[in-house]
């Protein structure tokens, strides 16, 4: 089956969620069978069903249009990035931005690799206590 660079897309997104086609179409106010053309890669959302995507997805405007050309920025995450991605996603934005400067200061203390062996370090450690 050739689902085209969208559609193959579209189905990753969907399934690193958790969600199915009718989950996306009950979210943008479209019917199934029109998801499942684009997951399938019989049609492309227009201009009007990308932000809509997008939107529902938690995702910028522009990784959907790179989705539409085969691009797909970040797929390639581990299962502890994925992981971690979901738990940043779940938090408050004031939660997020407290997330965002405790890992900048922490680059910035002990640059970049040395904060790479810190996290490390601390993860091994923080596994030895369970």
């Amino acid at each position: 089956m050739n689902y085209g660079p969208f559609g193959r897309w579209l189905q990753v997104q969907l399934a690193f969620r958790g969600m199915y086609m009718r989950d996306l179409a009950r979210e943008i106010g479209i019917s199934q069978s029109s998801v499942s053309d684009w997951a399938r890669g019989v049609a492309q959302p227009s201009h009007e069903w990308i932000a809509k995507i997008a939107d529902a997805l938690g995702l910028p405007v522009l990784w959907v249009y790179a989705g539409l050309i085969g691009e797909s920025p970040d797929v390639n995450l581990t299962e502890e990035e994925a992981s971690l991605l979901n738990l940043y996603r779940g938090m408050t934005p004031d939660n997020q931005a407290t997330a965002r400067s405790m890992v900048q200061a922490l680059v910035q203390l002990h640059g970049r690799d040395r904060a790479d062996k810190f996290a490390e370090e601390h993860t091994r450690e923080s596994r030895s206590d369970q």
